[in-house]
């Protein structure tokens, strides 16, 4: 059983969330066990780790206007009937202030916003995967996409010409935000958030029918506890310890969590610290397994380890490149510029070898792009010794 959930159940059975009597400690870590009983008894979650995160992003969202970023809840399903959408139900039911943005024009949720001031609401867009997610979608959605991307961190806010005159205007776009879809959403939102892929559930898998009349006000009980205890126990982030293994913007994104498990203390922040590493280090793995321009890149450094040379001749990097076991790259109609192409993108060109007779790329080149876009377990071979064992070109 759940050490989070046992003897916690969340059903009629229970005594009223609210407590008969006043108590002069709120309980902050048993609130939040309250909220993941709550959660697991209508949606599957994929982990612990998952629901960790949805339970410290929610009571976060409570206090938004103390922290410097509003992480962004990125819900992804790889088909439909998942459970996103029950998900973002129960967390409507739940959060500071939601509001439902699959309907919303983009200027009018500016002005909402904006409006708000220092308590902005909790921005809820489901189905996502019909308006981001492919470069056409992406384009046309860019408004929506800059929302998102500048609402994360405070202070960034998005300038529009308003009323007659065209008068510039800054519009803040600060607020916490769940977004679901089928699919992947664009990376830029990603790499703001707390990536969770949601699974259908098995059959043996049984969860309670969510019911708006009865179970909503249960929900919007424990929502107002939550609300109390978060104004006046969490601080704004700024002391918490972030794991060594998180980068900038991941750390960025943890805060508010991480400060909301401290705040609550028992086996919160442990849990929460878990699920950073966690989460990141499953998101950072999926990226890799997307974006083909980094899986390129681990490809030619496999390469370049593999032949033990400093200096490899295009011709010759492409075809052992089409020869890996598993490689996509010998489906692809690759060229010396479409190579070259997709290596511009981490900073690196093709140059001749010493002896100005064959073009091709140099180990020396890559290294730098290596260490910053791969993980370091692969070997590196040194650029100290002489050309002469250079590859002849083709």
């Amino acid at each position: 059983m759940n050490p989070l959930t046992e003897n916690i159940p969340f059903d009629d059975a229970d005594a009223d969330i609210v407590p008969d009597e006043p108590v002069a400690v709120v309980d902050g870590a048993g609130l939040l066990e309250k909220m993941h009983a709550a959660l697991t008894r209508y949606v599957v979650l994929p982990s612990e780790d998952a629901a960790v995160a949805v339970v410290l992003w929610i009571a976060a969202s409570h206090g938004v206007e103390r922290f410097d970023h509003a992480t962004r809840l990125c819900l992804h399903s790889p088909v439909k009937r998942c459970g996103k959408s029950r998900l973002l139900e129960v967390i409507a039911g739940l959060a500071h202030e939601p509001i439902q943005t699959t309907n919303i024009s983009v200027p009018a949720l500016f002005r909402v916003i904006d409006a708000a001031g220092d308590r902005p609401p909790t921005l809820l867009l489901d189905e996502a995967d019909r308006l981001l997610g492919s470069a056409k979608k992406d384009e046309t959605s860019a408004d929506l996409i800059a929302l998102l991307n500048n609402g994360f961190r405070r202070g960034s806010p998005t300038y529009r010409c308003v009323g007659p005159k065209l008068t510039v205007m800054p519009f803040s776009t600060f607020a916490f935000a769940a977004v679901a879809g089928i699919g992947r959403l664009p990376d830029t939102i990603e790499d703001r958030g707390i990536n969770i892929t949601m699974r259908r559930r098995l059959p043996g898998e049984s969860l309670s029918k969510f019911r708006l009349r009865t179970d909503l006000p249960r929900l919007h009980d424990l929502r107002d506890l939550i609300a109390v205890w978060v104004q006046e126990a969490v601080g704004d982030g700024s002391e918490v310890h972030v794991p060594d293994e998180l980068e900038d913007r991941a750390q960025d994104a943890w805060e508010p969590l991480l400060a909301v498990a401290d705040a609550a203390g028992g086996e919160w922040p442990r849990l929460a610290r878990h699920a950073a590493v966690r989460l990141t280090s499953d998101a950072a793995d999926d990226d890799g397994e997307q974006s083909l321009d980094q899986r390129l890149l681990g490809d030619v450094r496999t390469v370049f380890d593999d032949v033990g040379e400093t200096f490899l001749p295009t011709a010759v990097l492409i075809d052992h490149l089409r020869k890996l076991e598993e490689s996509p790259w010998d489906d692809f109609d690759f060229s010396s510029r479409r190579l070259a192409l997709r290596l511009h993108k981490f900073g690196v060109k093709p140059g001749h070898n010493k002896a100005k007779t064959e073009r091709g790329y140099r180990r020396s080149d890559l290294n730098d792009a290596f260490r910053r876009y791969l993980p370091s377990e692969a070997s590196e071979a040194s650029d100290t010794t002489p050309e002469q064992g250079e590859l002849p070109d083709g």
